[in-house]
């Protein structure tokens, strides 16, 4: 678990480690596109996603304070390489 974030796991990637949301396998980069296709809705993020609302608001919370990190990743998905 990351220190902070009880619901946030770092898993081994290709690229180093990913911040997951624990239980579900989904990354953190994943839950914050999702979070942006629905205009900032955590609970219309979590009914898509299938997670509970508490999961959504960890991943936003680790991602406030590790966006440059996320952002990395969310752009490296966007272009293939992730």
């Amino acid at each position: 678990m990351h220190p902070g974030h009880d619901l946030i796991i770092q898993s081994r990637s290709e690229g180093g480690f990913r911040a997951v949301v624990a239980g579900t396998g989904l990354g953190v980069d994943e839950v914050i596109v999702a979070l942006r296709e629905h205009d900032g809705s955590v609970a219309q993020t979590a009914e898509s996603l299938g997670i509970g609302s508490e999961q959504v608001a960890a991943a936003l919370a680790y991602y406030q304070e590790n966006a440059g990190h996320i952002e990395a990743q969310i752009k490296a998905r966007g272009s293939g390489e992730g």
